[in-house]
């Protein structure tokens, strides 16, 4: 089945095609879209002309094709899908064994990155692997997580995942002291023009 689209009748002739994302490396600069049978490159420029600035796996482009020396390439974007998190994939408490954790970095062309918790002194190593094994495709820098770990040969090893929706203010956890009472003044006062008597 082809994912070729059908013009917008408005005197635009391009053929659209829709496809999704495989891979955007904002860093290098461009990606890959899966259009059938075919990864087509994606240039930032391409992004930039549309109004954004990267692109995440599983989003769905709709785009403009021209052919160059190294085969077809997005040439104009039309349009882009992000699909939404499943609830059963966010959660605003942790279960029992999972920590709170900021994502560090996460490479989508290299399948790999870091966490970090809290709880664990060490950067968190997390593959591709485990993304796709619980419902996910990628990871943003600094997007809270809810995640699972297991000691593993080369230390902590992230088991399970999910989005952490809970409110970042840690002020309900403060215990507020009671505010201390004033001492009383004394009512006794010292007169200027009180000296000691020198009669006996």
């Amino acid at each position: 089945m082809s994912n070729k689209a059908k013009t917008n009748g408005n005197g635009d002739d391009q053929d659209r095609y829709q496809g999704k994302v495989k891979w955007f490396s904002e860093k290098r600069g461009y990606g890959f879209i899966q259009i059938d049978d075919e990864e087509v490159f994606i240039h930032r420029s391409t992004l930039l002309a549309f109004g954004i600035a990267k692109l995440q796996n599983d989003d769905i482009v709709t785009d403009a094709l021209i052919d160059s020396e190294r085969g077809r390439i997005v040439e104009t974007l039309f349009g882009v899908e992000r699909p939404p998190i499943p609830p059963e994939l966010m959660a605003d408490t942790p279960a029992e064994g999972e920590v709170i954790a900021d994502v560090k970095f996460f490479h989508n062309h290299k399948g790999y990155g870091f966490i970090v918790a809290d709880e664990v002194d060490e950067d968190i190593f997390i593959h591709f692997r485990v993304l796709e094994k619980n419902g996910f495709s990628t990871l943003e820098q600094g997007q809270r997580l809810l995640v699972g770990l297991e000691d593993g040969e080369r230390g902590k090893q992230v088991t399970t995942i999910r989005i952490y929706t809970g409110d970042d203010d840690m002020t309900e956890d403060v215990v507020e002291e009671p505010p201390k009472k004033k001492a009383k003044k004394s009512s006794a006062k010292t007169r200027k023009d009180d000296k000691p008597s020198d009669e006996a």
